[in-house]
């Protein structure tokens, strides 16, 4: 059965990316990463631990002899004005404030306590100036006081007495003003967050100095809120007493001028003799409007009879007249004569005589009733005339009398209601005044009520001050900002060191260089677990370890490019000599030697040589190398040396000694050499000089297709290591990019979890046996 090997582990050293941004040059201060910088100095953040609690107890152990400081403190509870004087004591409706009111209200009262008026007294009480703490500032006045004697016995002079009198009357005063500004800054008086407790305390170096202060300051303080209430109280009951008296003298005014007006006018009765004026004013009205109606209607009655009489009789009037006996009697003669013209007509003929005669009877008949109908008709509508006439003209003549009454009648209705609205006038003023009297009297009434509660003081005492309890020194405040001090002191320190230090000592750093790109990371043999021997020989000894992998991915890292390019030579570079060039090139060669591609290994190094004792057994001491292909013109295949048994990987070793070895790179031969040789081989890798201090480097990329800069960990600076890159800017060959080599678990502190992890990875990726 054929075993599988190991998938790849997860790859903890992969770095790299695109290049930083470019700059002109390397910033001083370098990027910090904490969890590297807390892992690597977690000892010195220990020992700073431990170095704050000593020096923090030494402190509390000296400062708990030398100063100490008590507090007492006491609880003041802030009401609302009580506005109910008929409410319960203590009830929660009674004296409420909204949130805004009362932080006003304990903001007041808090500066009150601290104020002069509250101060000076408590110093001026016996209880105060008989503390310990008060002694102080009289024994300085007294010590003042008898120097002040003792040089004006001594022989002073006058003015020298003088001035030190004044001194002697000044000083108490100064020693008054340093007492109270010390009182002050003892005193602490704060609303409590989210209640309405004024927390006040005192804090002196004898316990009970300030338990006795802090009485004195609330005894005084509570006499002072009574004593402002009283006084309050007072003033208000004194103005609205004033306003009540004001208020009475106005409804006496007014009193006495309705008591006038009436005696003046004499309008006692005003109210019968308005409503009697009121009702005959109001029937004559009546009357007058009925006479104008009726007058309207006879008017109009007489204007139709007129109308009439122009147009002739109709109606009823007509129905009258014909029922007149005259008319009816001709009514019935010309009936009968009707009746002979048809008797005539039928007996004698329409054309007869007697018919015409009795036809023009007809006529003279009917003739003489049109006549007798007018004649009764003028009549009778000259009487309706006459009769609407004598009617019209009796009631323009009873309106016309009424009428003339009327303005004597209104007139005297005018003066009553005058008369009657400044009476109204009068009484409604002094309903108004004795409703402000009795107004007035009610604020009184209230005000002597809440005066008289109990609960009407806005401040109450919770409780006496407490026994005064030590607040500095405290064990674990001092020693907690001991230790705070200390760790911040040594941590500002690791981190001023670690932004100014400029050595390079992991990923982060190369990728802080400008135009910089990060290939791979070659951790250190000596801390890589399970490595042992030189870095040189780590891929052939170990190639399951941790250094064997950082190669391969490194490899596989240059694969890309020098397939992606096309490039067939690389020269590796470091900054100064020790950078560990030639033992990757010796490692890198095997790798790629392994993967089957065809490898030459050149050594470039001409001033100190040392690739060809990491790759071969034994150098033969007339064996010929570059120099003396490039010098003597020595064959080129016997110079090249076999390193591998399958041909996969050979070596160019440097060859004897020159006096000036680095002119040869400068000639073409060189770079026919290597286009030579890079027809034979698949990638040929130099090991040249250290770039900063030769120009080694430099001229042989000039034929060279690729450049590989190798940086050394903790040894190499970022900017001596950007100079270094930037000397190959404008060079025909590329730079692929860094490799960050002899990586340290110090220097960056997660790669011990990483390599701790490979580890493991790697103890559980061994074959198990198969069974059968």
């Amino acid at each position: 059965m054929i075993q599988h090997p190991p998938p790849p582990p997860f790859d903890p050293l992969a770095v790299g990316g695109a290049p930083a941004a470019s700059a002109q040059g390397v910033s001083r201060l370098k990027p910090i990463n904490p969890i590297r910088l807390l892992k690597q100095y977690w000892w010195l953040l220990v020992l700073a631990l431990f170095a704050g609690m000593v020096i923090g107890l030494a402190a509390y152990l000296y400062l708990n002899s030398e100063r100490q400081l008590f507090r007492s403190s006491a609880n003041l509870l802030i009401r609302g004005q009580v506005t109910d004087p008929t409410g319960a004591p203590g009830d929660a409706a009674v004296g409420t404030m909204d949130e805004r009111n009362l932080i006003n209200a304990l903001t007041t009262q808090a500066s009150i306590i601290s104020s002069d008026v509250i101060l000076d007294p408590v110093l001026r009480s016996p209880e105060v100036r008989n503390t310990q703490w008060f002694q102080q500032f009289q024994s300085a006045a007294a010590g003042d006081g008898m120097a002040a004697t003792v040089a004006t016995a001594g022989g002073t002079t006058a003015t020298e007495g003088i001035v030190q009198s004044i001194r002697d009357l000044v000083r108490p005063r100064r020693d008054a003003l340093s007492a109270k500004a010390e009182l002050r800054k003892m005193l602490s008086a704060s609303p409590r967050r989210n209640t309405a407790l004024l927390d006040v305390s005192v804090t002196t170096e004898n316990p009970r100095d300030a338990q006795i202060i802090l009485a004195q300051v609330i005894d005084r303080y509570m006499a002072f809120i009574e004593e402002q209430n009283s006084r309050q109280g007072d003033e208000i009951l004194a103005g609205f007493r004033r306003r009540s008296d004001e208020a009475r003298r106005e409804l006496e005014a007014r009193v006495a001028d309705i008591n006038n007006f009436r005696n003046v006018s004499g309008v006692s009765d005003i109210e019968s003799r308005f409503n009697d004026t009121e009702s005959l004013y109001q029937a004559r009205i009546t009357q007058r409007n009925e006479l104008m109606k009726d007058l309207s209607q006879v008017r109009a009655y007489y204007d139709s009879l007129r109308s009439q009489a122009m147009g002739g009789v109709t109606g009823s009037t007509m129905q009258e007249i014909q029922a007149h006996p005259a008319v009816a009697d001709l009514d019935a003669r010309v009936r009968q004569l009707r009746q002979n013209l048809q008797m005539a007509h039928d007996r004698y003929g329409p054309q007869h005589r007697h018919t015409s005669d009795i036809r023009r009877m007809i006529e003279v008949a009917e003739s003489e009733r049109r006549r007798k109908v007018d004649e009764l008709a003028r009549d009778r509508m000259d009487a309706m005339i006459a009769n609407a006439s004598q009617s019209m003209t009796s009631l323009q003549q009873t309106l016309a009398e009424l009428e003339a009454g009327l303005p004597e009648l209104e007139a005297r209705r005018r003066e009553i209601t005058s008369l009657r609205q400044e009476h109204r006038r009068l009484e409604l003023a002094e309903e108004e005044a004795r409703l402000r009297w009795i107004e007035s009297r009610e604020p009184i009434e209230r005000i002597s009520l809440l005066t008289n509660r109990p609960d009407f003081t806005r401040v109450v005492r919770l409780g006496a001050p407490t026994e005064a309890d030590q607040v500095y020194p405290r064990p674990i405040p001092t020693v907690g900002i001991s230790v705070f001090l200390c760790m911040a002191l040594v941590g500002g320190l690791v981190v001023l060191r670690e932004l100014f230090d400029q050595r390079i000592r992991g990923s982060e750093c190369i990728k802080s260089i400008p135009n910089s790109v990060m290939l791979g990371l070659i951790p250190d043999v000596n801390q890589a677990p399970g490595e042992a021997g030189e870095f040189a020989n780590c891929f052939r000894d170990n190639p399951s370890g941790m250094v064997a992998e950082s190669i391969r991915q490194l490899r596989t890292k240059l694969n890309q490019r020098l397939d992606q390019e096309g490039i067939r030579s690389l020269i590796f570079v470091s900054a100064h000599a020790g950078g560990g060039t030639s033992s990757l090139i010796a490692n890198l060669a095997r790798a790629w030697a392994v993967q089957g591609r065809r490898v030459l290994v050149i050594d470039g190094n001409l001033r100190r040589p040392g690739v060809d004792r990491m790759l071969l057994r034994q150098v033969k001491p007339d064996q010929s190398g570059l120099l003396d292909v490039l010098s003597d013109g020595a064959p080129v295949d016997d110079a090249i040396v076999q390193v591998m048994p399958d041909g996969q990987l050979d070596m160019l070793t440097a060859g004897r000694p020159h006096e000036v070895p680095t002119d040869f790179f400068e000639r073409a031969d060189f770079k026919k050499l290597l286009e030579q040789l890079e027809r034979r081989y698949d990638l040929i890798l130099i090991d040249v000089a250290p770039g900063l201090i030769t120009s080694d480097a430099q001229l042989i990329a000039r034929s060279a297709g690729g450049v590989v800069l190798l940086a050394r960990a903790v040894s190499d600076q970022r900017g001596m290591f950007s100079r270094l890159l930037q000397s190959f800017q404008g060079q025909s060959c590329q730079v692929l990019g860094v490799v960050l080599n002899g990586a340290r678990l110090a220097a960056g502190g997660y790669f011990r979890d990483n390599f701790k992890r490979f580890s493991a990875y790697q103890s559980r990726a061994k074959p198990k046996p198969v069974k059968a």
